[in-house]
């Protein structure tokens, strides 16, 4: 999609991106003007709705890298912001890691907002705490997978549940494929519900815990950080501040 990017002196560079994709532009009297499909309109104008071009809106998008410490891993946990609005929906991406921050997440605390990062659960990690393994199958009954020693305190209904293959030599796992969900937990088994495919005696199993709802943040050297709001009215953003901590790995 094409785009306009706009020149500012004071910094000497190309700042922005606009969504607007104007046929001529010309700047009279202080004035800018753009041209589209034949027609004339004037820019900068007050009373008008914000981030509206030729009838259409668009979001705001702001991007900026966090990158404290550039030789040390970080856990990003949250994002906090100054400005006069919370309606901003984030999205936080490292070199191995991604999360997003709701709009509706922030919090005001101390005339800033602040909302923990979440994971997107769609994708599991096998390094985060939220995956675990419970044991290898000793039988399986149409939805009902057998496991020796089953504790409730690793598990809880919901919980997605994957299988792997064990090598007998190595003890590596293989590949996680997804089974279903944990509808109830029994002293000895689980009941599955939503199952794609049923483990094998002898598979691994693994469970995974929702990652958003349990969510540590991302990890990585550096944070990519995009904020979008579409609100049509006056904004204004002053700062963008990640909190992050040394990770342990």
């Amino acid at each position: 999609m094409a785009k306009t990017l706009s020149y500012k002196k004071d910094a000497q560079g190309w700042t922005s991106f606009y969504s607007y994709d104007p046929e001529w532009i010309e700047n009279l009297n202080d004035d800018y003007f753009t041209f589209k499909d034949g027609q004339i309109y004037i820019h900068h104008q007050d009373k008008q709705s914000r981030n509206t071009f030729y009838g259409a809106s668009s979001p705001s998008k702001i991007e900026v890298v966090a990158n404290d410490g550039p030789s040390e891993t970080k856990m990003f946990r949250a994002i906090k912001h100054e400005g006069n609005s919370g309606e901003w929906s984030v999205n936080v991406e490292s070199e191995i890691d991604k999360g997003y921050v709701d709009a509706s997440s922030f919090q005001k605390r101390e005339e800033m907002y602040y909302s923990y990062i979440r994971n997107d659960n769609g994708v599991v990690d096998t390094k985060k705490l939220t995956v675990q393994g419970i044991g290898v199958v000793s039988s399986v009954s149409q939805n009902k997978i057998y496991l020796p020693n089953l504790s409730e305190s690793t598990c809880s209904v919901g919980d997605r549940v994957f299988k792997a293959s064990v090598n007998q030599e190595t003890s590596e796992i293989g590949e996680m494929i997804l089974v279903g969900e944990i509808l109830d937990i029994e002293s000895d088994h689980l009941d599955t519900t939503n199952v794609v495919s049923n483990p094998d005696a002898g598979d691994f199993i693994l469970i995974a815990k929702n990652q958003s709802a349990e969510s540590e943040g991302i990890r990585g050297y550096y944070a990519k950080i995009s904020m979008t709001n579409s609100s049509t009215s006056p904004v204004e953003l002053y700062a963008i501040n990640a909190e992050a901590t040394k990770s342990n790995l």
